[in-house]
């Protein structure tokens, strides 16, 4: 009943600990997935964080160099308005070529029209590139200045007659309405200056910021401009997403495959004068992002299979241990038993080394060769016959067969048994 007890204990601590190894085992496996999901959501709303201060930027810089643009156009207008104002002081019949001239070279322009009410020349002068008939369609522009002259003035920039060159024509009716004047100039600084601010330029800069794939501004029908070729760019009106984010006043994210990779989309309302109606997209490569994500699930999947080996390395440790326990105190039993029934044997048993050396004795071998102390001495003080000499007795011995030796002595008759 006793053994059958401890068999049911064992039984029972092995089944615990095979709990106990289940148990550990889920918790590793949901630990290290809870952290994989949580590093991966923290790391995507750092990059969706990212993105969203990337647009704003973006955005931001848009409405500068809408704000930069149209504040060139007024200082350009501040400067031709001074010289029309010095132009609408003399009457027309003192205005020859030779004061426009020095008009005209005064403030680097290149000629100097003016017309009367009913878009006559009245007179001109040319310094440089320009004909003495400006284009037709500045002519039309003019009539249509005389025609409406709350419009005060018109400022046109176009291709000169020289490649690569660009001019302003600004005309300007003047506030007695008895004249208009047609002032032609270069205007190189001021389209350099206006393409480095204005938006197609800038985004074409901010894409080449690492890991910016594109960025596109668009509205519903068209695409105002890209810097990815516009073939690949699909019109809001088919794109529910981008349907959704016009009417959106935040910032829209999604993630989608480009060019065999996947990328983060970060699109946002943008509207201006020109176009009430737009969006700006910016695609954000996460590959970075990917491979940090990816890194750390390696990390991650390595600690916990570490974690893991060293709980079970503990659990068969602590098993073993017990174990060991447990034969220790089965081996102390038996041997207390057989050390019992070793000392009440009759027949007297010692061992001895090939020294001669006994080095272990019951109180039976002890009483019969006399000694008080055998554990100390060796078998030629314990047996004084020369018969009996360690030496003889070890040099005759068969390690593979018992030798049986018969003593008679004063008392009695005596067996030893080798």
């Amino acid at each position: 009943m006793i053994n059958e007890g401890k068999n049911q204990n064992r039984f029972i601590e092995r089944h615990f600990l095979i709990v106990i190894l289940i148990i550990i085992t889920l918790s590793v496996f949901i630990l290290t997935l809870v952290s994989i999901n949580k590093s991966r959501s923290d790391s995507f709303k750092l990059m969706i964080m990212e993105g969203m201060a990337f647009i704003e930027t973006l955005t931001s810089s848009a409405k500068n160099a809408m704000s930069s643009e149209n504040f060139y156009d007024y200082l350009v207008h501040k400067r031709y308005q001074e010289i029309v104002i010095e132009l609408s002081i003399a009457n027309l019949e003192q205005l020859d070529e030779t004061s426009l001239s020095r008009i005209a070279v005064d403030h680097d322009l290149y000629s100097i029209f003016v017309y009367d009410i009913d878009s006559q020349l009245v007179t001109g002068t040319i310094i440089k590139g320009a004909n003495l008939n400006p284009p037709d369609y500045v002519y039309n522009e003019i009539k249509q200045l005389i025609a409406n002259p709350e419009d005060n003035y018109i400022l046109l920039l176009n291709e000169g007659e020289q490649p690569d060159e660009v001019v302003h024509y600004y005309m300007e009716i003047t506030n007695k309405l008895d004249r208009v004047i047609l002032l032609v100039a270069d205007a190189y600084y001021y389209l350099t200056a206006l393409k480095q601010t204005e938006i197609s330029y800038l985004a074409s800069e901010m894409a080449r910021e690492p890991g910016v794939e594109y960025i596109i501004y668009q509205i519903p029908d068209s695409v105002i401009f890209t810097t990815k070729r516009t073939s690949d760019v699909m019109a809001a009106t088919l794109d529910p997403f981008l349907i959704s984010a016009l009417d959106s006043d935040t910032v829209m994210y999604r993630r989608l495959a480009y060019n065999e990779s996947e990328i983060l989309e970060m699109v946002r309302p943008f509207a201006n004068v020109e176009n009430p109606n737009g969006l700006l997209r910016v695609g954000l490569s996460l590959k970075n992002y990917n491979l940090v994500v990816q890194g750390f699930d390696r990390q991650m999947i390595t600690l916990a299979v570490i974690l893991f080996s060293l709980i079970i390395v503990i659990i068969l440790y602590i098993n073993s241990r017990t174990k060991r326990k447990e034969i220790t105190k089965e081996y102390q039993k038996i041997k207390s038993i057989s050390d019992k029934i070793f000392e009440e044997m009759k027949t007297g048993v010692a061992a001895v080394n090939k020294n001669g050396q006994i080095y272990l004795a019951n109180n039976a071998f002890v009483q019969i060769v006399g000694s008080a102390n055998s554990d100390q001495l060796n078998w030629d003080d314990c047996l004084s016959q020369k018969d009996l000499s360690f030496e003889n007795l070890y040099n005759r011995v068969d390690d593979n067969y018992e030798v049986e030796y018969s003593i008679d002595t004063t008392e009695s008759k005596k067996i030893i048994l080798l």
